[in-house]
């Protein structure tokens, strides 16, 4: 619910220590909202996005985010 509307997970892999996924965005401000919101959820001790990029020919960005889940924080 705190993310982005125009942020789309493409995919997401969630185990108990960690959380990875790739999102598309139509631009770079809303993958800095996406990591911001990721950030203030309170699920996740640390935040981070290795990879901002836009695909020849296509519109919008794709992110990539790790997080590293908060004891308890996903179940």
């Amino acid at each position: 619910a705190s993310l982005p509307v125009t942020a789309v997970a493409t995919s997401l892999t969630i185990n108990h220590a960690s959380m990875s996924g790739s999102f598309s965005v139509p631009d770079k401000r809303t993958a800095s909202e996406l990591i911001l919101r990721l950030e203030e959820s309170g699920l996740f001790h640390t935040v981070h996005a290795p990879n901002v990029f836009q695909s020849e020919g296509q519109a919008g960005y794709t992110v990539l985010v790790e997080c590293e889940v908060k004891a308890g924080g996903l179940e």
